[in-house]
């Protein structure tokens, strides 16, 4: 295992605590009281994502099932560069792009489709605006246990009132969180509460939200951004629970936050593009969410080790 950078300054060692140790976990999704998540049929899901976090840099997992589609996911986040690695890993293609850090809550689809559907995408039409103003509290639970992890029990409750081309009307949601009592590793993959309400919330791709948050977000950002080892959200008509059901601190590899040296860099524009063909693929039962088309080469492409 690689020594984190953050120690070379010994003072900050000290401060951050436990905040430089390895770590890898597995999540699973459930539906309403613990039933796990159907993957059968048109209508079922399943989501488990495995996480590797240490310092300086983070890797996400993730494999989702959406009736007969499987899509396979693996992000990598660098925080000495800022960067993060897009991979494509059956047809060994990757794509780098500024830091973008993994957002707590899963991300909606936008309402005019999920990309590389037909009708999917507005990039061609004109823009249109829409406001959001979020009110929202925080209570406090109580403690409890979760895997023999000490962690704090939150609520939010929130109130958001949209226009525009964010809809017209009113919501109310809640969110419950247990917070273990220890930061998550990297700092640099902290959010705040507003990115966070921005990234969950369900609009078409042709429309510019200005958002609005009454409420203390420092406080809400606090929360958000610890060890997340329970959350449970509404999400339509479903409640949602996401948990945390492995748990190690053990040294990582030094290879984990690496690209394999046979996978080949192109724009994201392409692997978009690639991802998007592979999922009108499976969708016409020609295999799973992995298989791409050839993607054109990208010249003065670097060593795919490089941090």
């Amino acid at each position: 295992m690689k020594i984190s950078l953050l120690c070379a300054v010994g003072a900050i060692c000290l401060l951050v605590g436990m905040a430089q140790a390895d770590l890898k976990w597995t999540e699973t999704m459930s539906m309403g009281n613990g039933v796990a998540a159907p993957d059968d049929g048109m209508g079922g899901f399943s989501i488990q994502t495995t996480r590797y976090m240490n310092a300086e840099a983070s890797r996400t997992d993730t494999t989702s099932k959406f009736g007969p589609i499987t899509m396979l996911s693996r992000q990598i986040d660098r925080c000495p560069s800022k960067t993060t690695l897009m991979l494509l890993d059956d047809a060994k293609l990757y794509s780098e792009e500024p830091l973008q850090a993994t957002s707590l809550m899963p991300s909606m689809p936008a309402m005019d489709g999920m990309p590389g559907m037909p009708g999917g995408g507005n990039a061609n039409k004109p823009r249109r605006t829409g406001t959001q103003t979020v009110a929202f509290k925080m209570r406090d639970l109580g403690t409890e246990k979760i895997l023999d992890v000490d962690t704090h029990h939150y609520a939010l409750d929130s109130t958001i009132t949209s226009t525009g081309c964010a809809g017209n009307g009113t919501t109310k949601n809640s969110v419950e969180i247990w917070k273990a009592d220890f930061p998550m590793p990297a700092p640099c993959m902290a959010t705040t509460f507003e990115g966070t309400v921005k990234s969950t919330t369900r609009i078409t791709s042709d429309c510019d939200v200005k958002t609005t948050i009454a409420g203390n977000t420092e406080a809400a950002s606090d929360v958000f951004n610890g060890f997340i080892m329970r959350l449970k959200f509404g999400m339509g008509q479903s409640t949602f629970t996401r948990e945390v059901t492995m748990l190690s601190r053990a040294a990582l590899e030094d290879n984990v936050f690496q690209v394999p040296a046979d996978y080949r860099k192109v724009t994201p524009a392409e692997l978009t593009k690639a991802r998007q063909a592979a999922m009108m693929k499976a969708m016409m039962g020609g295999g799973d969410g992995g298989d791409t088309p050839d993607v054109p080469d990208t010249p003065d492409t670097p060593d795919a080790g490089d941090n």
